[in-house]
């Protein structure tokens, strides 16, 4: 059936293009390991982390849980100072006890949508209906720079991308922020650094999606060189995080013209992936992957391009992705899966490295939902860890949105419709998009629903 379309308000730099009437997300957190029941399912527990136990019981167990996973809604994160229309949880991120919220149209102090990232610590007794342990802002932050439109978290280091940042009289060249996890703990606070590129120029955008994994972030610039697109990677210097400049850049130079590479970024390691969503006969969408030179990143150019066998004109291939080891996941959410072209069911595609490393090729396997309808936009959100994949579709019951969680079957992804469970709000309601955002760690699942109540809430699913 047919949805009714509502728009979650949001800024955008003058490139922006999209193909729905609801404005679009770029989140790019990683990995999800547990997911959660409708609202209504009673919630079993469960007292050992699948991580705790031998590596040689793990595939058994996860079989099982295959064919009964149950999980149930933990928490309900919101902020103490939340106004409407901030748009809380556009992005989110978790790295053990600690969730990352990002919140790009907060308003700090008279500047509205400077926007601002939440930090949510788990309680000694669980994770429980709560507001921030700190909040995140940027000390030279101005009206409309939208930090937190993306957010990445890695150990105890946050990064926020904040695409329409002024630098150096250039609007819209964007920035990313780096906070550093005081040794007290979290606390509000400005940025430990700010990450800028040193080719940027007007609507570049960079910060427009953010990935961090130890002491490597990388940022996407989808409006770089005349949006051809680029992403950008940082190393954090000896002495900690200091303001810098890139110090590679990455580029697709066979991408097509306007194919905004960098939309969505993930890197995991070595190996750093950006989707170009308009990239590909009729904008079908591809992916990029850049493994790390020996010597050390610089400025290059892909390793390998993935591409759907599938894939249909404006389907937009890569519009979030997520990397975790030797795995990608990519949505595709104008996908149109069983229906007429333009039907916007959506997908979510795998790709798994082959032995001999990273080279040009379409799909592992292709993850769709059995009860999809048209306007759905499955695979507008995806996470990925381990076995463990979900997928968001926004858009689904008349944009309350709802999730899929996907395990690895025991000889590998394979093309399936059938997912393990599906996730939504307790208390959702038409217009939150609940699953415009997700990532995962530590046992739980997090999904963000920017539109709840006009203000924005992220909800914490868990075992």
């Amino acid at each position: 059936m047919q949805r009714t379309r509502q728009a979650v308000r949001v800024s955008k730099p003058s490139w922006w293009k999209t193909a729905c009437a609801v404005c679009a997300l770029c989140a790019t957190a990683t990995g999800a390991t547990a997911s959660g029941p409708t609202s209504g399912d009673k919630a079993r527990t469960s007292t050992t982390a699948l991580s705790s136990l031998p590596a040689e019981a793990r595939p058994g167990i996860l079989s099982a849980l295959s064919r009964d996973l149950r999980i149930s809604q933990l928490a309900e994160l919101t902020a103490s100072d939340g106004s409407t229309d901030d748009d809380l949880a556009w992005s989110v991120s978790v790295n053990g006890n600690t969730i990352a919220v990002g919140t790009p149209n907060a308003s700090i102090g008279s500047n509205s949508a400077q926007g601002a990232v939440y930090v949510f610590v788990k309680p000694a007794g669980g994770w429980t209906n709560m507001t921030q342990t700190a909040k995140l802002t940027a000390s030279d932050g101005a009206a409309g720079d939208q930090l937190g439109w993306s957010v990445s978290i890695s150990g105890n280091t946050v990064v926020a991308g904040a695409p329409n940042a002024t630098v150096g009289g250039n609007q819209h060249q964007g920035a990313a922020y780096v906070f550093v996890e005081p040794s007290g703990g979290w606390v509000d606070m400005t940025q430990t650094a700010k990450l800028t590129a040193s080719d940027g120029a007007s609507q570049n955008s960079l910060g427009f999606s953010v990935s961090i994994s130890s002491i490597t972030v990388l940022a996407g610039a989808p409006g770089a060189d005349s949006l051809l697109g680029a992403a950008y990677v940082f190393a954090k210097p000896l002495g900690g995080w200091a303001n810098i400049s890139q110090q590679a850049k990455l580029t697709a130079p066979d991408s097509k013209s306007g194919g905004k590479l960098g939309w969505p970024v993930s890197v995991s390691g070595v190996t750093a992936v950006a989707g170009a969503i308009l990239d590909g006969p009729g904008q079908a969408g591809a992916i990029y992957v850049f493994v790390k030179p020996s010597n050390g990143w610089h400025s290059t150019t892909q390793t390998a391009q993935l591409d759907a066998s599938d894939g249909m004109p404006d389907e937009q291939l890569g519009y979030p992705v997520a990397i975790n080891a030797s795995t990608v996941v990519a949505g595709a959410p104008y996908d149109t899966t069983s229906g007429p072209p333009g039907s916007e069911q959506g997908a979510a595609y795998v790709f798994v490295e082959p032995s001999q490393g990273w080279t040009a090729g379409n799909q592992t396997a292709k993850l769709t939902a059995a009860d999809g309808q048209v306007g759905d936009q499955l695979g507008r959100s995806v996470s990925l860890s381990g076995t463990v994949l979900s997928a968001g579709a926004w858009r689904a019951n008349n944009l309350e949105g709802t999730a899929y969680l996907y395990l690895k079957p025991p000889g590998g992804w394979q093309n399936t419709s059938v997912f393990n469970t599906e996730l939504s709000a307790s208390d959702g309601s038409s217009g939150d998009v609940f699953a415009a955002s997700m990532g995962a760690g530590n046992d739980v699942s997090v999904a963000g629903a920017p539109g709840h109540l006009g203000v924005g809430a992220a909800y914490v699913f868990g075992p």
